[in-house]
């Protein structure tokens, strides 16, 4: 596309003024923008697909873990019984809620500078 802008720019006639000159450059720049759109829309696309991946992975271990321990009781001597797997799974959904967001973290530690490389060629 750059190619194509620069070809058109070339057609400018030397001298141009009003909207023989806006027009091409006008067009240039929305055609730059879309095209920077869309390579920005593919990069985020891949950050969505590690969100629900990296969601998957905390609500499976939430619950495979949480199934395990909410059940959880004691019986006393007395006869009493006392619950406390609910209370580990509180630590169980924090646990997982936290690992969520090092798992969306570590996606976005990668996808940010992708876009920013996009629009300021910071590492190249």
């Amino acid at each position: 596309e750059s190619r194509y802008i620069d070809l058109s720019l070339e057609e400018i006639p030397k001298g141009a003024h009003g909207s023989e000159l806006t027009n091409p450059i006008n067009k240039a720049g929305t055609a730059l923008g879309v095209m920077s759109s869309i390579r920005e829309d593919v990069i985020n696309d891949g950050r969505m697909a590690g969100y629900s991946e990296a969601d998957w992975k905390s609500k499976l271990a939430y619950h495979v873990i949480g199934g395990a321990v909410t059940p959880m009781y004691f019986t006393t001597a007395g006869g009493v019984s006392i619950a406390f797997g609910d209370s580990i799974q509180r630590g169980v959904d924090t646990w997982a809620w936290e690992w969520g967001n090092r798992m969306k973290g570590e996606i976005d530690a990668k996808v940010n500078p992708q876009i920013a490389d996009e629009y300021l060629s910071v590492n190249t």
